[in-house]
């Protein structure tokens, strides 16, 4: 046999015996997997941040401050004109921009980590994951719903053109999920479960921490 009918055979040996497993591992990009494929402990981190700094502690924090006279505004700057109470700075469709599309956005990264415990997902059965990922959940929309009223919601991370919910069925379905969150985060504790670890900056992943309940004195 010449080489070249050798190199032939070798190749066509080659071709047949490589499975369909095998072609699967050759042709996946490990640099850059699927979102579906990535470990929802990675997106808690940037969700926990983006709730605390974007939500919770970026203008939507300033503003009340100045409403509630825990702060105030001098100079000719959006401070002093919100404390003077006026519309054309606290009702511009512009002075909350920033905090509403970063929320949304969050939103959007919450809503996969807690698709990810899905039956098949990556993080299936995780109920640190879960309960962490719907406890932040009602945290993002709770902040808008107080502010604006009524928002999107039950439409919001699925159509650009969601319809608006009243903040009242809003309040109902962030009730029914504060809910579900603590059962899940009971059911982690209970089963000493931490799959997140330090990926979470707030409480290390402890579902304990995440579901404690403030002390009343």
């Amino acid at each position: 046999m010449s080489n070249k009918l050798l190199y032939i055979a070798i190749a066509a040996l080659g071709l047949t015996s490589c499975g369909e497993d095998l072609m699967d591992r050759i042709n996946r990009d490990e640099s850059n997997p699927a979102a579906n494929n990535v470990d929802a402990k990675f997106q808690v981190t940037d969700a926990v941040v983006s709730t605390a700094y974007s939500t919770w502690g970026g203008d939507y924090a300033f503003y009340t401050a100045l409403f509630n006279e825990q702060a105030f505004g001098t100079g000719n700057n959006q401070f002093m004109k919100a404390e003077l109470r006026q519309r054309s700075e606290t009702a511009a469709s512009t002075t909350f921009n920033n905090c509403w599309n970063s929320t949304y956005g969050n939103l959007m990264n919450i809503k996969q980590i807690i698709q990810k415990t899905d039956e098949g997902m990556v993080n299936a059965g995780q109920k640190d994951v879960l309960g962490i990922g719907q406890t932040l959940w009602v945290l993002c929309y709770e902040c808008l719903t107080d502010l604006h009223g009524d928002i999107p919601y039950s439409e919001a991370l699925i159509s650009p053109a969601a319809k608006i919910d009243s903040q009242e069925e809003i309040y109902k379905d962030l009730m029914t999920r504060i809910d579900q969150a603590i059962a899940a985060l009971d059911e982690a504790a209970a089963g000493k479960v931490n799959n997140v670890g330090a990926q979470d900056f707030l409480y290390n992943g402890d579902p304990k921490k995440w579901r404690a309940r403030p002390h009343i004195r």
